[in-house]
Parts: structure tokens; C-alpha cells; sequence
């Protein structure tokens, strides 16, 4: 089902610009709460403001070029065929189902005999819930579906078979649990589709399939609810087909005012803006500040320097011929010595490093794990080549080095038999063999392999010592320490003693928690050493100094807070200088200049984003305005419509539906009943409530009702007792006009009414309409409420008449057939007589006062053949009067079979 406000949703999503953008943003995050899809549109877009530069335009949406008219696509034709109920309020369980079929159905019965029953089960089926039991009084109410005779091995059920599209379909709802006696009680049921069991689905599936959402069902207790309601609540009853909610919830939330900004920070996370304001607040010129929250993106941040200067030379007395980095330094230097004439030892307590991500990652034991690793495998590999190098003397290792030195050289040759060793100088006789060399030469791998193994040790062994190096470093500068005791005690005479003892206490207990480590350090550090021996191993070491490394950032941590928080009491101290807390803050600006213009321009497509979507806000309330009137005009005029064939009242008539623009917390929407009070020279436009009888403002319930289900799109309308409190002129209206006319737009109604009057009126108006039924309600203690085969028409009692002579009740029986004949007599004069004829004024004639009058003038005429055989069968219809014994059931059969044909051959319907 595709309703009007879903309609118009979908519309607006499909137009061009920002506001069909971010209507399909809203509608393709149904799963996301309203609030939430409206901000991360504003984050999103306040994002592509801030990224570049956007020029974007809000237009007005001129609905009426767009085809909104909020009615059902494809409207399901749905034609009833019958229905049965089974132990269902007054009915108990029935031999045949209720035959509906026909374009126009009336049942009649007296008062209690079923009809309401009857309406109810239709509501209950489709809806899953009886209006009357959710609005009356519990207690009064409870147990309200279930007939109190129904057997303990029955069920509570009514099913009902329809066509769709000319396909036979079959729903059938099963009760499960019914209302009790609270307050907020409900019935729960089982819906089988097609013998297919739907228990899974919303009570509401069926009414929702059917007949998009809305039961064509008018009931006795919901006729006058459109008129008395208040008009806030009016706008319910056609709410399936404005269907508004979702636009209006779109436009309640769309808006975000200045004190939801803070809602929308900018991702840096800083807090700039309020060093920003509090500079503004502190200087004589906030003009300044203007230029540069206005300036062009491209030029704020010169602005803000020029500014910055401005105040500088306004507010601290500096030289303005002074360049910018200078005025910084001096601004830089005047705070540091207010500070340290507050406090000397601040400085010195300061911590040297923060906690950034990097030293964060430095200070973590898996970090060392590799340079472990590093040192256990070097001293292996030098141990293992130390090992295998024993099997050769550190002479001969001596020799082969220098072997390879003079080679190197180029003194001594491999290739040369016997040479002079270039060591024995005393003596010229070539006496180092060339055998000699190649014996030095196998001592080569072993020194080669020692050399190599303690090179490569020695550079683990280095950079061991500068990791050892770097952590004493850091720990002092994360942690101060080395203060003596006369800094402490000078420093108290600055501030609050106690203070400077909480955390000299706190520093105190840090240096005794890491005595440990301490020692560690100083003892790697201070170690010469020996390769060859295993005094001391690093490897230890190192990992007993890596496992201190998380309650080195604890303490880190936790002194960075107290400090910050000490440093803040300083502030206080030194803040007796005047302009200390103004250049504190000059001073933060121009070192985060960076950071304050991004927040500014982050302010500035908050602006430009809030602008934007007020811009959109508007244009959906004029579309949904706009959309309003067409409906209102709709509805309206459909409302006069059907009191126009109603009504001819001229003091006092329907004039209009008013939808007045919505105002208020939800903009809600209101539908105002307007009547025109008129007399000989003036008319007066009043609230219609406030003049209507009771019988206008039931005129008003129906046309409402008619209304709505036409734009809804419904083929058949069930009408409970729809002419109370009319009188019996607007009975005829309802039956000449009304019902003609839905007849005739190709509704099938039906109508349940306890007025033999208004049952009879409408037998005489449609007399002529082929697919016309009657059928009668009755009541039986014994059996609960019947339907029972309608008597208003030729067919009907004619059938009747068969029914009793097959019972053997043939005076009845003929009886019948006279009251045929009679009904016969009566829609001939209505078809052929006079144009002024009332049927109501023959309700106590006779068959042969009838036709003396001028019933028998117009079927000599017209069936001339006919005329004494209707005599002839009028004369036995007397049987069982006057003495007189029923003829039998072969002249029942044989006037039953010649009375029928008359109705084609006078074309009456009968």
C-alpha cells in the first residue's frame, strides 16, 4: 500500500536538490531513530562545508506539477461472497454460511436479533479487535466475543469468502484468548489465509492487505465519531490516506539550534573556541574577534595574527614595530617570570615529556622483546665460534691475522712456490714455503668466525646500552627526581606548605617504587663488559627493566594530573598579575593558531549546515502544506457530495472542511467542520458541532466515512444501521440517492438496519436492480441469532413459497405467493405509473385494490397474455381464508413457474 504522506515522502525524494538529498537520507534509515538520522546528516554535512567550499541553494517544491494525489496504487477489487460464524457473540453455530453475493445486500432484523453481531464479526476478522469493547468500560465488556453458550470442544471463529481481482479467496480468523475485565485487555487470534496459517503476522494483516489499512466498515457507535471528535483527533480518521506521520516527525526534528552546537564538536577534540571566547572576554576591543570569525576562509589566518598583534599592543604595551615571533617570545617570557616569581621550583617539577601515542608505544614490554631476543642470540653465536675457535692457539690465530694483513698488503703471494718472508730481515733466503701458507691459512675460518661473532655482539651490546640510556633519560623527564631538600624548603615559603608536601610525598613514594629500577640502570650502565666471560647477563636484566615499564606510565600518568592540577594553583597565585591569565590565554591562541582556525571554520559550517536546514525545514512545511489543501479539498468535496444527496436543507448546510496551517510543539494537524448558517439576506460560516442536529451531524458521520473509502480506493462498504436518528424523509434519500449512486460507481454494499421502513425504502428504489438481495436476522433462544432467506422482493417470496409447500405448509405457502404478487404489483406501478407514485401509500392496499387502481391498465398492455392468469392465481392465493382449503402443491408449482417469467418480460427486478 502506497499511501499519501509515504506518497509524498517518496515524491520529494525523487525531485532535485538538497531537499530531495536529504529527505532520501531520512527515508533509507527507517532502522535509525529520527533524532539520530538528522544528526549525522548535520555532522555530515557540516564535514563537506568545513572540506571545501559549498554554495548550495534551497528551492521552493511546487507540488502542484507533481502527481500527489495519495490515493491507493492499484486498488484491490474485493466483491464479499458469503461468511459463516461459529460461536461468535449472539450467533452460534450456523448450517450454511451467509450468502453476501449481490451488488447491494440488505439484512434487516429487529433490535437484538444480530445485526450489530454480524457487523462486529466483519470488523473483528479484518482488524483483529472490536472498536466498541476497546472504547466502553472493561468490566461491562469482558469475555465480549465468545457466545456464552459455546461448548468447552468448540472454537470461536468467523470466516469469510471474497473475491479479489475475480479470484476466489478464503480468511478465516480463529480466537485464542479473548478480552478480560482490565483495563488495557486485548484478543489475541490465529488468521488463516487461503487454510494457510498466519499466526506469525500482525493482527492487522488482513485489513492491511485487503483494504490498506482501513476496515470499509461504518458501525453504529463510530458513525458520529468524525464530527464529535475533537479536530485534532478528526485528522486520525483519514490518517491512512494523509498518512503524515513520518513527514511531520522529519520536520519536528529537523532543527538544530545555537545550543545544540556543542552537540557537533569539531574532530580535534579541542577546546580552542573556549580560550577564543574567554580572550574576548578578557580584551576592551571585541571587535577584533568579529574579523576574524567573518573573514574569508583564505584569509582568517592572517587576520588572526593582525588581531592578535592589535591586542598585544593594545592590552600588554608592546611595540608594534615588533614582528609577530618576537611579540610572541616576549609575551612568552613576561609569563615565565611571574611564574617563577610566584613559585622557582615549577619549572623544575614540570614533566619534560607528555604521553603522546609514540612514547606510549615506546614504553611497552612486547617493545623490548626483539632486543632480548638480539642479545641472547649474539652472545650464542659469539660463545658457539669461541667454542670452536679452542682447537686453534691465540698464536696461531695471531698468525693467521697477520698472514692475511700481509697479503692484503701484497708482500706475500699464494701463487709463489718459496718466498722470503718479509718478517725475516735479517736474512735474504726464500724460505716460507708455499705449503707453509696454505697450513697458516686453514687457521682462517676459526679467527674469521670469532672476529665476525664479536662484532656483531658488541653492536647488540651497544645499542642495549643505548636503550639502558634513553630509559634513565626519560625516566627523569617523565618523573623528576634529584630535587634537594633545600629546593623543598625554599619552595614553601611561595605557597601553601601542605601543598608543596603532597607532592614532594608523592614523588617521594614514586623514587622508592623504582629504587629497584633505578639500580638496574646505573648498574647496566656501569658494567665494562668481558666478552669471554659470563659476570653479568643483560638479557636479565633487560627484562626485569621492561617489566617496571607499566607502572612507569601509571606514575607518569598520574603525576601529569597532579601537576596540571598544582600548575592550575600557581596560575591562581600568579593571576594576581593582572594581565597573567590574558596573555596565558593571548598565548595559547597563537601556539594552536592552527587548531583555532579549524575549530572557527568548523563553527562556520555549523552556520552555514543550521541555515541550510532551516531552509529545508521550510520547504518541507510548505510542501506538506501544500499537500494538506489538496487533500482538505478532496475530502471536502467529497463531504458535499454525498450531503447533497442526503440532504436539502437550506438554513443549514455543510460547507467545508478546514485544515488550518499547523502550529505547535509536533505541528499538528487539526480538521475543522464548517457549516453555512443562512437566512433571506445574510450567511454566516460557523463550526457545524455547534448548530447540526443530531440527524445533520449523523449526515456528516456517513459522508466522512463514503468519503474516505472512496479515495481509499474500497469496492464494497458495510453500513450498520446507518439512518439513526434520521427521519423517515432522509430514509428515502439515503435509499433513492446515496445508495443509487455508490451502486452505480461499482460498490457492493451492504446495509444491516433494524427500520422495516428503511429496509422497504430501499427495496422500493432498487426494485429494478437485478444483483439486489434481502435477507432477515432473527433471533431464536433455542439457536441463537439466524440469517434467514430475505421476503421483500418477488423471487424471495416465491422461494419461500416453494420452501413451505415442500414442508407441507401450503396455506403459508400461498400466502407467500399473494405477497409476491403484491410486491409484483407494486414495482410495476413504480416502473410505469406515475413519476410522483409512493410505494408507502399502498402498504395496507390489497392485490386487487392495486390493480383496480391502475396496476391492472399497465399489464394489459404490456403482457396482455398474462392478465387473467394472474387473476386465476390471485383467486387461489385466498385458500386457506373463507373457509376455504389451499389448492395443492402442483398450482403452487405451476403459479410459482408462471409468475417468475413475468419479471423478465416486464424487465423488473423485483
Amino acid at each position: 500500500m502506497t499511501t499519501g504522506g509515504d506518497l509524498l515522502l517518496k515524491t520529494l525524494s525523487e525531485t532535485r536538490g538538497i531537499v530531495s538529498k536529504y529527505v532520501s537520507h531520512f527515508i533509507s534509515n527507517t532502522d535509525i531513530e529520527p533524532s539520530e538520522i538528522v544528526d549525522n546528516w548535520f555532522s555530515s554535512r557540516i564535514q563537506m562545508y568545513f572540506d571545501q567550499p559549498l554554495h548550495t541553494e534551497v528551492t521552493s517544491i511546487d507540488l502542484t506539477a507533481l502527481d500527489v494525489v495519495g490515493q491507493v496504487t492499484n486498488p484491490k477489487k474485493i466483491k464479499l461472497v458469503s461468511i459463516k460464524l461459529n460461536y461468535f457473540r449472539g450467533f452460534r453455530t450456523l448450517e450454511k454460511p451467509i450468502n453476501l453475493q449481490g451488488g447491494l445486500v440488505v439484512l434487516d432484523g429487529r433490535n437484538s436479533s444480530g445485526k450489530t453481531s454480524l457487523a462486529e464479526a466483519i470488523e473483528w476478522l479484518l482488524v483483529g479487535h472490536i472498536s466498541r469493547r476497546d472504547s466502553g468500560d472493561p468490566k461491562e465488556l469482558s469475555q465480549y466475543i465468545t457466545n456464552r453458550f459455546k461448548p468447552e470442544d468448540e472454537n470461536t471463529w468467523v470466516e469469510l469468502v471474497f473475491e479479489l481481482d475475480g479470484e476466489i479467496q478464503v480468511v478465516k480468523r480463529v480466537l485464542l484468548r479473548d478480552y478480560d475485565s482490565k483495563k488495557n485487555s486485548n484478543c489475541e487470534s490465529q488468521i488463516l489465509h487461503n487454510n494457510v496459517d498466519q499466526e506469525a503476522l500482525d493482527s492487522s494483516y488482513l485489513v492491511d492487505q485487503l483494504f490498506s489499512g482501513v476496515a470499509p466498515l461504518l458501525m453504529q457507535h463510530t458513525l458520529r465519531l468524525f464530527v464529535l471528535d475533537s479536530p485534532d483527533k478528526r485528522r486520525d480518521y483519514f490518517e491512512q490516506l494523509l498518512s503524515l506521520d513520518r513527514i511531520t516527525l522529519l520536520i519536528e526534528k529537523s532543527v538544530v539550534g545555537d545550543a545544540r552546537f556543542d552537540d557537533f564538536p569539531n574532530k580535534s577534540g579541542s577546546t580552542m573556541l573556549a580560550e577564543w571566547s574567554g580572550l574576548k572576554s578578557a580584551t576592551t576591543n571585541k571587535n577584533l574577534f568579529g574579523s576574524v570569525e567573518h573573514a574569508d576562509e583564505t584569509q582568517m589566518k592572517d587576520t588572526l595574527q593582525e588581531v592578535l598583534i592589535h591586542i598585544a599592543v593594545e592590552e600588554f604595551k608592546l611595540d608594534s614595530q615588533l614582528p609577530y615571533s618576537r611579540i610572541v617570545e616576549s609575551i612568552q617570557t613576561q609569563q615565565r617570570l611571574v611564574r617563577q616569581s610566584s613559585f622557582p621550583l615549577l619549572e623544575v617539577l614540570r614533566p619534560k615529556r607528555t604521553l603522546d601515542e609514540a612514547l606510549l608505544s615506546q614504553l611497552t614490554i612486547a617493545n623490548y622483546d626483539s632486543l632480548i631476543n638480539r642479545l641472547q642470540v649474539g652472545r650464542s653465536n659469539f660463545q658457539t665460534a669461541v667454542d670452536a675457535a679452542k682447537t686453534i692457539s691465540e698464536s696461531q690465530i695471531a698468525i693467521s691475522k697477520s698472514l692475511q694483513n700481509l697479503r692484503d698488503a701484497g708482500l706475500i703471494l699464494d701463487t709463489v712456490e718459496n718466498q722470503v718472508c718479509p718478517l725475516c730481515e735479517y736474512q735474504d733466503i726464500p724460505t716460507l714455503a708455499r705449503q707453509r701458507i696454505i697450513e697458516i691459512s686453514a687457521w682462517d675460518p676459526a679467527r674469521t668466525a670469532v672476529w665476525t661473532a664479536r662484532q656483531s655482539y658488541q653492536q647488540v651490546l651497544d645499542d642495549t646500552m643505548r636503550v639502558f640510556k634513553e630509559l634513565q633519560t626519560l625516566r627523569g623527564d617523565l618523573l623528576p627526581r634529584s630535587i634537594s631538600d633545600q629546593q623543598w624548603s625554599s619552595a614553601e615559603s611561595f605557597t601553601n606548605p601542605l601543598i608543596i608536601l603532597q607532592i614532594r610525598r608523592f614523588l617521594d613514594e614514586i623514587d622508592e617504587e623504582l629504587h629497584e629500577f633505578d639500580l638496574l640502570l646505573n648498574d647496566s650502565l656501569g658494567i665494562a663488559v668481558a666478552l669471554e666471560s659470563n659476570d653479568i647477563d643483560l638479557q636479565t636484566n633487560l627484562q626485569q627493566i621492561a617489566a617496571f615499564l607499566p607502572r612507569i606510565v601509571d606514575h607518569a600518568r598520574t603525576y601529569a594530573g597532579r601537576f596540571s592540577d598544582f600548575e592550575s594553583y600557581i596560575d591562581v597565585m600568579a593571576s594576581e598579575d593582572k594581565q597573567y591569565s590574558t596573555r596565558g590565554l593571548w598565548l595559547k591562541i597563537a601556539e594552536n593558531s592552527e587548531v583555532l582556525l579549524s575549530d572557527l571554520r568548523w563553527e562556520i559550517a555549523k552556520k552555514k549546515t543550521q541555515k541550510e536546514l532551516s531552509g529545508i525545514r521550510d520547504t518541507l512545511m510548505s510542501a506538506r502544506q501544500q499537500y494538506l489543501e489538496t487533500r482538505r479539498i478532496d475530502f471536502s468535496n467529497g463531504i458535499s457530495d454525498v450531503w447533497g444527496k442526503l440532504r436539502t436543507d437550506s438554513y443549514a448546510v455543510f460547507n467545508k472542511l478546514f485544515i488550518p496551517e499547523p502550529r505547535g510543539k509536533g505541528f499538528p494537524v487539526k480538521i475543522e467542520v464548517k457549516a453555512m448558517l443562512a437566512n433571506n439576506t445574510e450567511t454566516y460560516e460557523v463550526d457545524a458541532l455547534s448548530i447540526f442536529s443530531e440527524s445533520q451531524i449523523n449526515v456528516v458521520g456517513i459522508a466522512a466515512f463514503v468519503t474516505r473509502s472512496k479515495l481509499m480506493g474500497h469496492s464494497c462498504l458495510v453500513f450498520d444501521d446507518p439512518v439513526q436518528s434520521m427521519d423517515e424523509e432522509h430514509f428515502k434519500t439515503f435509499a433513492n440517492n446515496l445508495l443509487k449512486h455508490l451502486c452505480d460507481d461499482g460498490f457492493q454494499i451492504i446495509v444491516l438496519t433494524h427500520s422495516d421502513t428503511f429496509a422497504r425504502d430501499i427495496s422500493y428504489a432498487h426494485s429494478d436492480r437485478l444483483d439486489y438481495v434481502t435477507m432477515k436476522i432473527v433471533h431464536s433462544k433455542r439457536k441463537g441469532c439466524l440469517v434467514e432467506e430475505g421476503n421483500r422482493r418477488v423471487v424471495e417470496r416465491l422461494d419461500q413459497a416453494m420452501t413451505y409447500a415442500e414442508d407441507g405448509n401450503l396455506q403459508q405457502a400461498w400466502i407467500c405467493v399473494r405477497f409476491a404478487i403484491e410486491r409484483l404489483y407494486i414495482v410495476v406501478q413504480i416502473k410505469y405509473g406515475h413519476s410522483d407514485f409512493n410505494p408507502s401509500t399502498w402498504a395496507n392496499h390489497t392485490a386487487e385494490a392495486m390493480w383496480n387502481e391502475s396496476v391492472g391498465a399497465i399489464l394489459v398492455r404490456h403482457v396482455p397474455e398474462s392478465a387473467a392468469r394472474l387473476r386465476e392465481i390471485l383467486d387461489m392465493t385466498a385458500g386457506g381464508a373463507h373457509d376455504k382449503y389451499p389448492n395443492g402443491s402442483t398450482d403452487l408449482n405451476n403459479a410459482v413457474n408462471d409468475i417468475k417469467p413475468l419479471l423478465n418480460k416486464l424487465r423488473v427486478g423485483g
